[in-house]
């Protein structure tokens, strides 16, 4: 069967699938003589340009939940790095740096590590602050928003992504430690 050997696996089973097979069986057929020669080949390459663009329409998220993977993976190794240097650094000097050359020049950190990937040379924000309590316990947190480590991906998802982590009330990006509570400079995303 004509649809059986041709179909896309991600739109199999969905109605629009199966109208485009419906009118392409029907086209095939011998027997209708109804349809002109000229509005077959119409129909047929009608059909064909809707398909690609459902396919499209599909496969763009897919790519871009794809290519985000991949960049969080390195940005969630390049914030581990970090958080191990400010720890040493901290079990050193009973404080957390509150620059990057105070990592890198010492090295507790590898230069350019403190830049984001894909930022285009955007280094993470590196904060410090204490605890509210009467501990008064040293706090820090290292973090990337969305748009700087997908930055040249699809700003409508980066978007999205953003708008979501906001009304949820997560933090929209990678980050390690907190400023208001003690988390042991966990990432957010462990």
């Amino acid at each position: 069967m004509f649809c059986s050997r041709f179909s896309v696996p991600l739109l199999r089973g969905t109605h629009f699938f199966n109208a485009v097979c419906a009118t392409l069986i029907v086209m095939s057929q011998e027997k209708n003589h109804n349809i002109m020669p000229g509005s077959r080949l119409l129909l047929i390459v009608t059909a064909l340009v809707l398909a690609v663009v459902c396919v499209l329409s599909v496969a763009r998220p897919l790519r871009f939940n794809s290519q985000r993977q991949e960049r969080e993976q390195l940005v969630k190794e390049r914030l581990t790095d970090i958080r191990e240097a400010q720890e040493r650094f901290f079990a050193r000097h009973g404080r957390y740096a509150a620059r990057w050359h105070e990592l890198t020049d010492s090295g507790y950190l590898k230069q350019g590590a403190q830049q984001i990937p894909y930022s285009e040379g955007e280094e993470f924000e590196l904060s410090l602050s204490v605890t509210a309590d009467a501990t008064q316990r040293p706090l820090m947190q290292c973090a990337a928003l969305y748009q700087q480590y997908l930055k040249g991906l699809d700003s409508t998802a980066i978007a999205a992504a953003t708008e979501q982590a906001v009304n949820e009330g997560l933090y929209p990006g990678l980050k390690i430690g907190d400023l208001t509570s003690d988390n042991g400079n966990a990432g957010n995303w462990e």
